[in-house]
């Protein structure tokens, strides 16, 4: 699932070339049940403080072929492994699936009485973590994202126009992955109508 590649790009105007260096990752899928004895920490933690949860985890695999989906060692692997191939790409394309599938059944196996609400505020925290994740590995490139399928409060294909996903998740992204303020305005305006963006 979890797939990333760097490269570069030269382009010439005029006569005139410059160069371009960027990485692209797709697919993620993070999933955070996989290791059940730190899930209802994980629930009851701000999401700014689980990498604290996940490092005591008893789970030190990256997970092998056929296995369940990424995993947070498999994560933070990955990105640093995209860090040291480029120290500073000129910016990252995230073609999303930020969730694993079946993420909303996977929560009610740990909290089967669980509102609708506590399962949004878990997928929120969940894509505010790696989100901030990969900023932070990158802090200085700008990271250009796209919606998966998965990546909804309703479960696969189910992102719903003007809906509470767009809204809340709005703020995270133009925060952790854009860094000109000219942007900020055509961003929320048509991300939170339908999830799409226009930026410079």
């Amino acid at each position: 699932y979890l797939i990333w590649f760097g490269a570069s790009c030269l382009q010439g105007d005029s006569g005139v070339a410059w160069g371009a260096t960027f990485l692209s990752i797709s697919d993620i899928h993070f999933n955070p049940f996989y290791d059940p004895s730190i899930v209802e920490e994980l629930i009851k933690t701000d999401s700014g403080d689980w990498d604290s949860v996940f490092k005591k985890s008893t789970a030190k695999t990256l997970g092998g072929y056929g296995d369940e989906e990424t995993n947070y060692n498999l994560l933070n692997s990955t990105l640093k492994s995209m860090g040291k191939s480029r120290k500073r790409p000129d910016f990252i394309i995230f073609t999303g699936d930020i969730l694993a599938h079946e993420f909303n059944a996977r929560f009610r196996q740990f909290k089967p009485r669980s509102t609708q609400r506590e399962l949004d505020r878990f997928i929120l925290k969940t894509v505010k973590f790696v989100m901030n994740l990969l900023s932070r590995v990158f802090p200085s490139a700008d990271i250009f994202f796209s919606l998966g399928n998965t990546d909804a409060y309703g479960g696969d294909y189910a992102i719903l126009p003007e809906g509470r996903f767009l809204h809340d998740t709005s703020q995270v992204i133009y925060d952790a992955f854009f860094k000109k303020s000219i942007n900020k305005k055509r961003f929320f305006d048509t991300y939170r109508k339908g999830g799409y963006y226009s930026i410079s």
